[in-house]
């Protein structure tokens, strides 16, 4: 379903073709070149809360979900490409949430019918992924076209000159550009769920966020989210960790066993298809205790977070193919957090059920809007 998009990307490739490519990109996601590119996400991040100040000041709602969707499409391309796309922004969104939705129709027909046919929905989704991918692709074009003295030092360039240890080899133009649109995709949308899930959350429980805050006064001191200092903020961590158990992004992922397999008294044939509900998964009050409320001290004994028993908490799946991006995200998501409490109180709300899309990621079916007080 997701191939039309992102071609032969980490999500969709599979066997020694996945596996050199998981090892090219692996270098842009170590913790040391995450932390080359945490001034970039501050800076950006500061600028987009920066321009919520005229309507704080006015006590209207900020639109949550259209802002972390604008925080992290312009963080993911600022890393991505050193670049800003203020002037497509909204038209990339549109153009992604369009995709993303037509897949799920796609996917939940009774019988499916060949993405060739030229149905109307079946149009509209190729026009917008033909978009999105002449967007990739022109940024990857003017790259190849710049002399080595210009060349920046983003996740593009990296991976546009890394080699494979086995051949010496680079990542050819087809296999650059799904590897960056993979990228795209899976690193903006689902980091801006998160986000506003947990803005929320935090909203809803205003006892749970004045402890976020009171630690976030104590171990940061006032300075700037850097990658050190995020680490002392253990309840940070648990609050964003509670955030991914009760709303996923990911709500669900498919594998497929290469032999057969016995789970149980449950005979799976090779090569069929399993779908694992995360999102029920993490509900399951087998394995977690109240697993419906907001308990971020579930995540910390004496001082410390936790980690949960094995294949009970997946938001970034598990395995080899783990999510590559999963630091990323969660440092992106810590910055977003400070900057925001640094100059901005959350005015309380009603705990209230969120009706959710079920999509290729778990959205609101409505948009959340909060109110936000200047501090």
């Amino acid at each position: 379903m997701l191939k039309p998009l992102i071609g032969n990307g980490l999500l969709t490739s599979e066997g020694s073709f996945w596996l050199r490519q998981r090892r090219l990109s692996q270098p842009a996601f170590t913790k040391e070149k995450i932390n080359t590119y945490s001034v970039a996400i501050r800076h950006v991040i500061s600028e987009i809360i920066s321009e919520w100040k005229p309507r704080v000041e006015q006590n209207l709602p900020i639109n949550v979900t259209k802002e972390t969707y604008t925080i992290a499409l312009r963080v993911v391309t600022t890393t991505l490409f050193l670049s800003t796309i203020k002037h497509q922004e909204e038209k990339l969104r549109l153009n992604i949430y369009s995709i993303m939705e037509k897949i799920m129709f796609r996917a939940h027909r009774a019988i499916p019918l060949p993405f060739w046919l030229p149905l109307l929905k079946h149009l509209s989704e190729r026009r917008a992924i033909r978009e999105v991918l002449n967007y990739i692709n022109k940024i990857i074009d003017e790259r190849r076209l710049m002399k080595s003295t210009e060349t920046n030092d983003d996740l593009l360039n990296m991976l546009m000159n890394v080699k494979d240890i086995d051949t010496g080899e680079k990542m050819s133009n087809e296999q650059l550009r799904d590897e960056i649109v993979t990228l795209f995709i899976a690193g903006f949308e689902t980091t801006a769920v998160t986000l506003a899930y947990t803005l929320l959350l935090l909203a809803q429980h205003p006892k749970i966020k004045d402890t976020l805050l009171d630690e976030l006064k104590l171990t940061l001191k006032g300075e700037q989210p850097n990658m050190e200092n995020i680490q002392r903020a253990t309840y940070l961590d648990a609050v964003i960790k509670e955030s991914l158990r009760l709303y996923p992004a990911a709500w669900q992922i498919s594998r497929r066993p290469m032999i057969k397999e016995n789970l149980g008294n449950i005979r799976i044939p090779a090569y069929s298809g399993i779908m694992i509900p995360i999102f029920a998964l993490h509900r399951n009050p087998i394995y977690w205790q109240n697993p419906e409320k907001f308990i971020p001290e579930r995540w910390i004994k004496d001082g410390k977070t936790i980690d949960p028993e094995p294949f009970t908490y997946l938001p970034f799946g598990a395995g080899q193919r783990i999510c590559i991006g999963e630091r990323f995200a969660i440092v992106e998501i810590k910055f977003a957090l400070v900057l925001i409490f640094n100059h901005f109180n959350l005015a309380p709300i009603p705990v209230e059920p969120i009706e959710l899309d079920t999509l290729i990621t778990l959205k609101p079916q409505k948009e959340i809007s909060l109110v936000f007080v200047q501090k």
